[in-house]
């Protein structure tokens, strides 16, 4: 499946990318290269190629299986500083460190590719097709997670991180002095209390986060926040920044449910989506 994707769609958005946007590199926007590279040393990862796409959404993605790169809009540039930039070149990495560009590749063809197999199948392959589509996007909520611990681990400051994600989720640059994070964490208590509330009008709002989070490939930024300040005060984090881990690879667990090994970092299998850690 890798070389159909390097041979088709990862030529296609390598096209885009090498004549619609500008390539960073060392004579070519110099200060955010060094971002990158130094973000590569970190997390031990080969230096991919780096773009910038002139579009003001705040975004950042990354994609290629057999030569990934990553794409960050001018509106993320505008709106982070320099060490906010690096958690997010850190949380692409992180995607890229744990081999979640293939399936996330899968995961955007799916709708388009299922769709024309419904139109010639009197809807019977759409219909098929949704739930391995939901099931991608499941894991794909759960991938954002574990890369959102590289980009921690990249910066190596709660805080850091925990403003980016604020940005993420609509805190202007230039307001951002006035966000009280406690506040911000107090909400994400409430929006996952929804999940508890076992009275009628709680079921209509369960009901609701659940059909708006169905289709997302991202959790949500409040969320993320949350789980990002709470893995930052557990011990793995810790024994991480402590060297007392093994490399990628060496230090794994076995999903009890489907037999899948993962990093013991990871707090859900990265087959299944059971959760390994509370």
């Amino acid at each position: 499946m890798s070389k159909f994707f390097e041979y088709g769609i990862e030529k296609i958005f390598y096209v885009v990318n090498i004549t619609d946007n500008i390539k960073i590199s060392e004579n070519q926007f110099p200060e955010l290269h060094k971002l990158l590279i130094e973000a590569c040393r970190i997390l031990e990862v080969k230096p991919p190629e780096f773009y910038i796409d002139q579009n003001p959404v705040v975004n950042a993605y990354t994609t290629g299986v057999e030569k990934p790169f990553i794409c960050v809009t001018s509106g993320l540039i505008e709106l982070m500083n320099e060490e906010e930039i690096m958690s997010i070149l850190g949380h692409e990495l992180g995607h890229i460190k744990c081999g979640h560009i293939l399936y996330q590749m899968v995961a955007r063809c799916l709708k388009p590719l299922f769709e024309i197999i419904g139109s010639v199948t009197f809807g019977l392959g759409k219909f098929v097709g949704v739930g391995l589509e939901l099931a991608l996007l499941q894991w794909s909520r759960k991938a954002e997670l574990t890369a959102d611990r590289a980009g921690l681990l990249t910066v190596q400051n709660p805080e850091v991180m925990m403003n980016a994600l604020m940005k993420l989720a609509g805190g202007a640059s230039s307001h951002l002095t006035k966000i009280n994070r406690d506040a911000l964490l107090q909400q994400a208590e409430e929006a996952i209390a929804i999940d508890e509330k076992a009275d009628v009008k709680g079921y209509i709002e369960r009901a609701g986060k659940f059909l708006i989070n169905l289709f997302r490939t991202h959790p949500f930024p409040i969320i993320r926040t949350k789980e990002i300040h709470d893995w930052a005060k557990g011990i793995d984090y810790e024994r991480i920044l402590r060297r007392e881990t093994k490399p990628a690879g060496e230090e794994i667990m076995l999903c009890p449910r489907c037999g899948a090994k993962n990093l013991k970092i990871f707090t859900y299998c990265e087959s299944c989506g059971l959760k390994l850690w509370s």
